[in-house]
């Protein structure tokens, strides 16, 4: 988040702790869409499924629909035996490979 707003001033990025995937808080959800250019979903965890595509069912009936950002780890089989880090900087879960997600889909929607 502070990295997103030394790179783009003026973004005003915002922390939501979805500690838990069901029930979703789909009123909390619908408030931060209609403030919201961009919504990212952010999980350790298969993205097909998962929390990300739970807020893509919520969000698809909202009128203004913000861009949306899904990062999770992809439905396929993950290689063993690298540690956690190269793990995630393999695929784009590393605190860089989520900025730059992040950023790219930014840039298009701005």
């Amino acid at each position: 988040a502070t990295r997103l707003e030394k790179e783009f001033p003026g973004i005003s990025v915002g922390i939501v702790n979805a500690r838990f995937a069901k029930p979703l808080d789909t009123a909390l959800l619908e408030q931060h869409a209609a403030q919201a250019k961009l919504i990212v979903s952010l999980e350790d965890h298969v993205l097909a499924g998962g929390f990300g595509s739970g807020v893509l069912e919520v969000l698809q009936e909202q009128p203004l629909l913000p861009g949306i950002v899904r990062i999770g780890w992809p439905d396929e089989f993950v290689e063993h035996g690298t540690s956690p880090e190269e793990l995630r900087a393999a695929h784009g879960l590393s605190p860089d490979g989520i900025f730059e997600r992040v950023a790219k889909k930014w840039r298009e929607i701005s």
